[in-house]
């Protein structure tokens, strides 16, 4: 017994070690530990590594967050310089201030569309970093009409009043209850991304006596003391009948000759007081795809600034993104500029440009303070119906029957060269005109006049081409210069006309705008004011430098008197064929050029000179 004993207490001596829950070993100082090596090996003891916690700051000061108008300046950049890499790029602008990495690039270029398209979402929207998520758009949009609306109409809106209008619209559009807004918390971010707060208001609307006309004028000279004298921009609107004749049966509010006289769109005009940058025009008509564009090419569409909407009127959203536009240009030139305006509703918006300070002036100032209207719309509009009216004697001598054809192409490349002519010296006389400066009221006593003989000199040179509009018999009551540049109906152009709008309309109109917005992304086109235009056949560059070469050499064969105009250019226009086929080449394989290089049969001559009159001058032929 006593040796079984002995053995049961070793066992237990010998498992105490073992076990983590003995207090012989857990609670005791007595534990053994496991000694430190010797030596520790060719590397030495390892050692531990400090963990670096980046902090906030250092990431703020990177400016690796972007808002959506430095990214939008990002891709200008890139579209201006083709040949940089992305890389080259990410390096030049770190050198700025800006750090991203080539793979934030690459995916900014990848989304240019959808970036460029949130540009215009709202007023607010380039100064965002993400994009505000918007539950029902639809009701959005609706509300953003109605606050405008009643903006328009001088009328006050509270916030209770926005919740209620939201509910309604809500209803309007079948809004699903899970889907509606409760309470008021969306309204700071509405109120935020669309620049809701007090605006500036100029008075009422009335009579204006000399008194109140030298008081804004004082208003206005230290605003613009401010600012240098070709920092100074002035916008202002004007209709144009772009088809009337002049004749004075069209000059009544019934317009009672042909349904293309009727046509009208807004031109939005825009220069500064040194007469020496005039913004490109924009153009405003209903069509948002006229059927003459489809025989233009995109190259030639883009030197245009053209939009639409059901009235061809200048809205809050169209002057909004050519606000944008314009304060993006002088952001890249480092410029701060003021722009007057007249205080039309439509140029009451919510965006706040960083570089263009919009200056309303006081009501019914326009005629004796704005510079577009002293002299510079008149001055246009005398040169496009000169020019129009020359076209239409010039038809008439080509023995066309319908002199005064035209479409919404034709009519804007006049309208652009009318405005191109329009010379330094006249709008800088304008602005003297209206005295915004305080050496101007001297200085306009000896420079008035030249202005108004610019003026006279074009209406002149208009009433001329009436004149002999009437002795062709091509008009049967002329309409004198005078007349025909002042339509009474081209000069509203949406201000002060304020139809009370009801809830059933406005949503009519987002509806009506959505559909219009999903119809362009599957490819729908709308008509055009000239219904009856017949297709353009669109012939290989080979053969219409061919038909040039023919025409000249049949009008020369003919003794044509101004042949060697025409001739010269004809020239232009076939160097200009020449360099667009250079530019669209494409290499050709060895096949393909052996191929093209051997005489093919069955050529079409496209036209011969001796089927002009009989009379034999070339017979080359094209092949199509």
């Amino acid at each position: 017994m006593p040796k079984d004993s002995t053995k049961k207490v070793s066992k237990t001596s010998r498992a105490l070690p073992v076990t983590a829950a003995g207090s012989a070993v857990a609670s005791g100082s007595d534990a053994p530990r496991r000694k430190p090596r010797a030596n520790p090996g060719p590397t030495g003891p390892r050692k531990r590594k400090e963990k670096v916690v980046e902090t906030k700051s250092s990431t703020l000061e990177t400016g690796q967050n972007l808002t959506l108008g430095e990214w939008i300046d990002v891709l200008k950049f890139c579209e201006e310089h083709p040949a940089m890499t992305q890389n080259d790029i990410v390096t030049h602008f770190r050198a700025l201030g800006f750090k991203f990495t080539q793979a934030s690039l690459s995916k900014k270029l990848r989304r240019k569309a959808e970036l460029l398209a949130r540009a215009n979402e709202t007023p607010n929207a380039l100064e965002t970093k993400r994009p505000r998520v918007v539950t029902c758009p639809e009701v959005e949009r609706a509300l953003v009409l109605w606050f405008q609306h009643m903006e328009s109409r001088g009328e006050v809106v509270s916030g209770p009043m926005l919740l209620e209008k939201r509910r309604r619209f809500e209803d309007q559009f079948d809004i699903p209850k899970e889907q509606r807004l409760t309470g008021d918390g969306w309204m700071a971010s509405f109120k935020r991304a669309y620049g809701i707060k007090e605006h500036r208001r100029h008075g009422e609307a009335g009579s204006v006596n000399d008194d109140d006309a030298e008081a804004e004028r004082v208003r206005l000279r230290k605003k613009l003391e401010e600012y240098e004298p070709h920092n100074r921009f002035n916008g202002d609107e004007g209709g144009l009948f772009a088809y009337a004749q002049p004749d004075r049966g069209l000059s009544t509010k019934q317009m009672s000759g042909k349904k293309s006289s009727k046509f009208r769109i807004t031109v939005f005009f825009v220069c500064n007081s040194t007469g020496t940058e005039k913004e490109p025009l924009m153009f405003i008509g209903k069509s948002a795809k006229p059927r003459c564009f489809k025989h233009v090419s995109a190259a030639q569409r883009k030197k245009f600034y053209y939009r639409n909407n059901k009235k061809a009127w200048m809205t809050a959203v169209l002057f909004e993104e050519w606000v944008k536009q314009f304060d993006r240009k002088m952001r890249a030139q480092k410029r701060k500029v003021i722009l007057l305006l007249d205080n039309f509703s439509g140029h009451d918006i919510g965006y706040k440009p960083t570089n263009v300070d919009i200056e309303f002036l006081a009501p019914n100032m326009t005629s004796r303070i704005q510079p577009l209207d002293a002299g510079v719309i008149r001055a246009f509009k005398a040169h496009y119906r000169r020019a129009f009216c020359m076209r239409a004697l010039d038809a008439d001598d080509a023995g066309e029957d319908d002199i005064w054809k035209l479409n919404l192409w034709e009519a804007m490349c006049m309208a652009r060269d009318s405005w191109d002519v329009i010379s330094g010296d006249t709008i800088r006389n304008c602005w003297l005109h209206t005295e915004l400066r305080k050496k101007d009221k001297a200085a306009r006593q000896g420079r008035a006049t030249r202005t108004q003989t610019v003026i006279t000199d074009a209406e002149r040179d208009l009433q001329e081409k009436i004149n002999e509009l009437a002795r062709r018999k091509l008009i049967r009551n002329a309409l004198t210069a005078d007349e025909f540049l002042d339509f009474v109906e081209e000069r509203f152009i949406g201000d002060g006309v304020h139809e009370l709008l009801t809830d059933e309309q406005i949503v009519a109109a987002v509806r009506a705008e959505r559909a219009s917005k999903a119809a362009e992304g599957n490819g729908s086109e709308s008509g055009d004011e000239s219904d009856d235009e017949e297709p353009t056949t669109h012939l290989p560059i080979d053969a219409i430098i061919a038909l040039c070469t023919q025409l000249e050499a049949a009008c020369v064969a003919r003794g044509v008197e101004n042949a060697s105009a025409l001739r010269s250019e004809l020239l232009k226009v076939k160097r200009e064929l020449r360099q667009t086929e250079l530019k669209t080449a494409k290499q050709l394989t060895i096949d393909g050029f052996l191929a093209k290089a051997q005489p093919q049969t069955g050529v079409d001559d496209v036209m011969s000179v001796d089927e002009v009159d009989g009379d034999t001058v070339g017979g080359s032929s094209v092949v199509e």
